[in-house]
Parts: structure tokens; sequence; C-alpha cells
């Protein structure tokens, strides 16, 4: 199936979204949305990215992002007029707007900073760098840097990023390829809410079931990559709330993905 026709159909399963209104797959509860690392590679100036099309000129399997946001002060409706921020690696694992090396030799962005730190664990963890027993007394792998020292130039670009406003009902969709990872990573998108003022509510991220994402990695753009060397159990962001942040998907790698999740917040 070609890349419209995917977005075609997919634009159907954008129209019953809305008709479900508050209700998606997994909107049984209304429990907090976990508040997690905004992580080493948020967007410089969000608010110059307004996109609902996010892909530029990556490749990779096709994927729409439905996200609905949902106000816990207002019985979980839906929340109108809240500004939600995505991003999230290619298919190799590489983010825009950072990489590279400075004239210094740093790498990181021009005229010598350094790229943000990795993420770190809860702070009743230890250190990053140590291994440590993550949930259901997994170990978790010591962190390599995640992607604070990648190598790719990508400074003066802003593919897989974008804002969108959330409709009536709390939504907002985006048309974007599948995530790549990186090292000692989970596969995740990146997303920061705000109200409509600007002020900050939330950031969080989402996790992709491990069982599509072998699917995904195994073919395609994909496949030089490989499989993740960290799963969702042993993510530092993911073991303790993975209940909370995984996503529901439908569709196939052949034809592409339709993404739907429901995020909770006190507006």
């Amino acid at each position: 199936m070609k890349r419209k026709e995917f977005i075609k159909r997919s634009a159907l399963t954008g129209f019953a979204f809305t008709l479900l209104g508050n209700r998606i797959p997994g909107d049984e509860g209304c429990k907090p949305t976990p508040d997690e690392t905004e992580g080493p590679f948020p967007t410089h100036k969000p608010a110059a990215l307004v996109a609902q099309n996010i892909i530029s000129d990556r490749s990779g399997t096709p994927l729409i992002i439905n996200i609905s946001i949902h106000n816990i002060n207002d019985q979980c409706a839906g929340l109108k007029g809240a500004i939600v921020d995505i991003w999230h690696c290619d298919s190799k694992g590489e983010y825009s707007e950072y990489g590279g090396k400075d004239e210094h030799g740093n790498h990181g962005e021009p005229g010598g900073r350094r790229m943000p730190p990795p993420n770190m664990p809860p702070p009743n963890m230890p250190h990053p760098n140590d291994s440590f027993p993550g949930k259901d007394g997994h170990h978790m792998p010591p962190r390599m840097g995640g992607g604070s020292m990648q190598a790719a130039d990508h400074q003066k670009e802003h593919f897989l990023r974008g804002r969108q406003t959330t409709n009536a009902n709390g939504e907002v969709s985006f048309h974007s390829i599948y995530p790549g990872w990186y090292i000692s990573r989970a596969p995740h998108i990146h997303v920061h809410i705000y109200d409509a003022k600007g002020k900050s509510l939330l950031v969080t991220q989402i996790a992709f079931p491990e069982e599509i994402s072998r699917d995904v990695y195994s073919q395609g753009v994909y496949a030089a990559h490989g499989l993740p060397d960290t799963t969702n159990a042993n993510d530092n962001v993911f073991y303790d709330s993975i209940a909370n942040e995984l996503a529901t998907l439908t569709g196939n790698v052949k034809d592409g993905f339709v993404l739907t999740h429901s995020i909770y917040i006190k507006g």
C-alpha cells in the first residue's frame, strides 16, 4: 500500500477516533500519566514547528500518532486547546537538531556547548553507570551515554518533531514513521503538553509493544540497525510505569500502523 493510500485510510481511523470522543482503547482508567524526563534531545523552538506531518525526509514504516489529552480535574474529559509537542528518533536512532562535532571536537552544538546528559534514573535508583535491578529482578544495562554522543550532524534539520493543538475532544494527530532506537533505551516518543497559555502541564514518554517493534526492526531501513538492546521492563523510564505509558497499535509492517494513546493530566 502506498503512503498516500495509507494516510487516506488512516484519516478514516482518525474520524472514528473523533467519534469515540473521550473513549478510546485503554481509556478505562483516570490515573495521572507519569511525569518523565525530557531526555537529551528536546526541541529547541517547538513553536516554530507547528505541523501534522513531521516525516520530512526520513524513511520508515508509516505511523499515524493519535493522542488524546484528558483532564483529571474535569472528570477526565478531553482537554480542548492543549498544546502538544512530540519528538522521536529516526530509523537509525538519530535525532534532528543535534549531533556532529563543533570546532573544539565536542559532540553537540556549535560554540562548544555540549549536548545534555543522558536520561537519569529515578532518585531512589543507583547511578546510571552501574548495572542495577529493575522490575521483576531484571538488571538494567549500564548507561552508555544514550544518544548524547550522536555522531551524525543533524543540527540544521528538524525531522520527526512537531506541535499540534487539541480539538474539542482533546485529540491531536501526527503523520510520522515508526521510531528507531538507541543504546540503553527502549523505543519511545517524547511528549510535552502545555495549556492554552503555554504553561507546562506534563512531560512524558510513550512506549511501544515489543512484538510489533521486533517485526518492524527486522525489515526495510530498520534492519541494518537491528533489534533494541533494552526492553521496556529494563528501560530506566518505563521499568516502573509501562502499564500507563504503553501505546495501542493497529496495522502491519507492510501498510503501516496507527498508534492511539491517552494521557491524563491535571489541567
